[in-house]
């Protein structure tokens, strides 16, 4: 029997297999469902086929996560033609679908798009178009500069809708207008620490923060320049003891004054250093 990749089910010998979501799932000779493939089985030609289409797969996924968070931190321009060309792609459409975009003048959910243009539903319900053209850019806005922000989350409740970029529901962060609060605010994790280096690291670098034995960072595109923000963190192997310390926001190498740290910049930089903080070793705090 010759079962081509892209069927439903791929013989395997006396087995049945299919790739469901990340998992290959297995049939034996009698149709029943097992609840693991069998090792003989993993050395069949069709399995390996399925888990080199798997990888693939999550890769192509991770790519496309990966750019919109991109363009949703930096602020770039996307073209219209480019979401129009990747939307039939299912894993595009997952990602980009229900987010908020404009174009500067038309804001609103993304729900679909065509050849033609990019379908919105705005804040009053209705129906809006982002028209296609060679010279048509859109931005993916952060929450913090949404004046409307309340009322978004308001009509996605409403809506029932589930953003696979954290976009709309973001956890965000206000910069302080005091001077001494915003000073302390940088240095509130020094002195916490990680029993193991590699734990922060994996940690931080699973949520999409680039991670080193000196540092935990990320960049912003903030009022046309770039803001690179570092949590700083001491450690030497991965084995061993890593500590916090301040949290800085730089410009070609510059410390920025806090008061010159953008709202953007601000609040991703210290959800950053929240989320690191959030997985140190606890006890350590207590002695």
């Amino acid at each position: 029997m010759t079962t081509r990749l892209d069927d439903p089910w791929i013989q395997a010998g006396d087995h049945l297999l299919r790739l469901e979501g990340t998992d290959i799932i297995a049939r034996n000779a009698q149709g029943a469902l097992l609840t693991t493939v069998p090792t003989t089985v993993k050395k069949h030609q069709a399995y390996e086929q399925l888990d080199a289409q798997r990888s693939f797969l999550a890769q192509h996924a991770d790519t496309c996560r990966t750019t919109t968070r991109t363009w949703f931190l930096t602020g770039l321009p996307v073209p219209v033609s480019v979401l129009t060309a990747v939307w039939p792609d299912e894993t595009w459409r997952t990602v980009l679908t229900d987010l908020v975009i404009t174009d500067g003048t038309i804001t609103g959910l993304l729900r679909d798009a065509d050849d033609h243009a990019l379908h919105l539903i705005d804040l009053d319900g209705e129906s809006i178009q982002i028209i296609r053209t060679d010279e048509a850019t859109i931005n993916i806005p952060h929450p913090v500069t949404l004046d409307d922000l309340v009322d978004w989350r308001e009509f996605a409740v409403q809506l029932g809708i589930h953003q696979n970029l954290d976009q709309l529901f973001r956890h965000t962060v206000a910069k302080p207008a005091d001077e001494q609060a915003r000073k302390d605010a940088l240095n509130t994790y020094r002195k916490g620490s990680y029993e193991r280096a590699g734990h922060l690291i994996g940690r931080a670098r699973g949520a999409g923060f680039a991670a080193s034995f000196t540092g935990v960072s990320l960049r912003v595109e903030e009022a046309g320049r770039s803001v690179s923000v570092e949590l700083a963190v001491t450690a030497y192997l991965p084995e061993e003891p890593a500590e916090l310390g301040a949290l800085s926001f730089t410009v070609d190498g510059a410390h920025l004054d806090p008061a010159d740290i953008g709202p953007i910049a601000w609040s991703e930089g210290i959800r950053m250093a929240d989320f690191v903080w959030a997985g140190r070793t606890v006890q350590e705090e207590n002695q």
